[in-house]
């Protein structure tokens, strides 16, 4: 047992059996106090009183039995441990009492002193081992809280890290990174990589005739259309300014400019910053592996040089690289 020790209540209506009882446990060393109850009242109010972990409850009393009042306290406090004393035994009532969790133990009457002692104590040392196991869920539960907390936040500074602040997708650095891994995996298993290279037509007039407020809303409201149905594996990023990227893995020209062309017509036909405001953007499109494009910044320069040509073509439209 450790040094805490805990408290048993004795309910007999019998008050001699409750004295035979308080000499028995007077020198318990495993004991910490003993309250005594003559009737079932008697001991819900104790139990209320203190911080019982044993109750040994006669099972015949005039205002209702020991396993009635068990089953009360089982209820109320369910981590006190319930040992039920009885001279008649009714082992069919006995079974059910046990099976149903109301009675832990029982004890038979007339009680040896010895047996009595070995049985309070041996209920004793379930309550402590039930009440450190709660101990112990309690820090677990509060631990993993803490370890919980710290992950959200480790995840909050890495999204700090890796995102643009006004549109909320991907930053240049992180799109940096991820299009050179994906180009490396590219390359290795001879899979195709494509890049889109998309640039808000007219932004500097959009800034010039409706200010920044209204142009840094139109940047988010565009960041989100492109981010709406992309794959899991796809990544929207903020390259700079008013243009951003789409590294598309796993996919061809073709796929890479159906993906486009859908882009392109939902932000055509989207309105933007909550005053009817239309936009328009222009898409460059380049796929590995092409022999030329022998690294990532390959990659980027065809997107960019077929972005540049639906510049100049008319904007409002895609070019693909090569074609």
């Amino acid at each position: 047992m450790r040094a805490v020790r805990y408290d048993v209540l004795f309910v007999d209506d019998d008050t001699q059996l409750l004295g035979a009882m308080a000499r028995v446990f007077a020198d318990a060393p495993f004991l910490g106090h003993a309250y005594f109850a003559a009737t079932p009242d008697e001991a819900l109010r104790a139990l209320a009183r203190h911080p019982i972990g044993v109750i040994v409850a006669d099972q015949r009393m005039p205002e209702m039995s020991g396993i009635d009042l068990l089953k009360q306290v089982r209820s109320a406090y369910p981590d006190v441990v319930r040992l039920l004393a009885t001279g008649a035994v009714n082992t069919d009532e006995l079974i059910e009492a046990i099976n149903h969790g109301q009675v832990y133990h029982f004890i038979t009457k007339p009680w040896r002193n010895d047996e009595l002692r070995l049985i309070v104590r041996r209920a004793l040392e379930h309550y402590e081992v039930t009440q450190e196991l709660r101990r112990r869920s309690r820090e677990l539960s509060a631990a993993y809280a803490q370890l919980e907390g710290a992950h959200r936040e480790q995840v909050r500074l890495y999204e700090m890290v890796i995102c643009d602040d006004k549109t909320g997708v991907k930053n240049y650095h992180f799109f940096d990174v991820r299009l050179g891994e994906e180009f490396e995996r590219a390359r290795r298993h001879d899979h195709p990589l494509s890049l889109l290279m998309i640039d808000i037509d007219d932004f500097k007039l959009l800034n010039d005739s409706h200010g920044h407020v209204v142009g840094d809303i139109v940047l988010r409201e565009v960041a989100q259309h492109l981010a709406d149905g992309r794959r899991g594996i796809d990544v929207v990023a903020r390259y700079g300014g008013e243009e951003f990227a789409l590294i598309l893995p796993e996919t061809p020209l073709a796929g890479a400019s159906i993906i486009a062309e859908r882009v392109r017509e939902r932000i055509a036909q989207a309105r933007f910053a909550a005053m009817d405001l239309a936009l328009t953007i222009s898409i460059g499109v380049a796929t590995y592996p092409r022999p030329e494009l022998e690294t990532r910044q390959d990659l980027v320069e065809a997107a960019d040089q077929a972005l540049y040509r639906a510049k100049r073509s008319g904007k409002n439209r895609l070019v693909q690289y090569g074609v």
